[in-house]
């Protein structure tokens, strides 16, 4: 038997912005039926392999059904997994503390680089410090730094060490990008910025430092 689509817009559940629904006519017979049980188990099997869409399948009465489809929303995640807090950047960096002499490391080492010692914990090391030192990134860096940008497009950004309040110096970029937004000891507090999307949609997040809010 036919399957009569039908795509009109629809709202769905925040999550899923609704693409439309597909209307499926189970027939009267049961070889109809099975058919058009392959026929949903193929839509089903292939949003699921795509990863961009959703569908819900709902019985509407007697030899009927309908199926939903959203588009599946991006979602913002970390360009690289175990530098800072997520989902609460708040809390800052992420590093080590080594447990026999207290010092610190980021990233996150699994031994101690000033007393070669294997007893180091994970440590939050916040989100505030001061800069010690910067300087202007002009052009357009080669890989591994991987935007969406272009040559032409680029746009400049600081680059600089944030003294920490463990006493740890940390290389960030900058959201200020001249030097009459830049001076060395400015109090400056970590913020995330997108550096691009992967292929599915979501946005993949990074650190920067800025000036903190009294500075601005």
């Amino acid at each position: 038997a036919a399957l009569p689509v039908n795509l009109p817009p629809l709202l769905c559940e925040p999550m899923y912005p609704c693409l439309g629904t597909i209307s499926l006519h189970t027939g009267e017979s049961l070889q109809q039926t099975i058919r058009v049980a392959f026929f949903i188990r193929n839509i089903l099997d292939w949003i699921a392999s795509s990863g961009r869409e959703t569908a819900t399948l709902e019985p509407t009465m007697l030899g009927t059904a309908r199926m939903t489809i959203g588009a599946r929303m991006s979602e913002a995640k970390p360009l690289h997994e175990g530098l800072f807090n997520w989902p609460d950047p708040a809390a800052g960096l992420i590093g080590s503390r080594c447990l026999d002499c207290g010092e610190h490391a980021f990233p996150a080492q699994s031994s101690c680089r000033a007393c070669s010692g294997q007893n180091t914990v994970t440590a939050n090391l916040g989100s505030e410090g001061t800069l010690w030192t910067w300087t202007i990134q002009s052009f357009m860096p080669k890989p591994p730094y991987d935007t969406d940008e272009t040559p032409e497009t680029f746009t400049p950004f600081g680059v600089g060490y944030i003294e920490l309040a463990c006493g740890l110096k940390v290389e960030s970029r900058l959201r200020e990008n001249t030097p009459a937004q830049l001076r060395i000891g400015m109090p400056m507090t970590m913020e995330l910025i997108t550096v691009r999307q992967n292929g599915d949609g979501d946005e993949l997040l990074t650190f920067q430092f800025c000036a903190a809010k009294e500075n601005h």
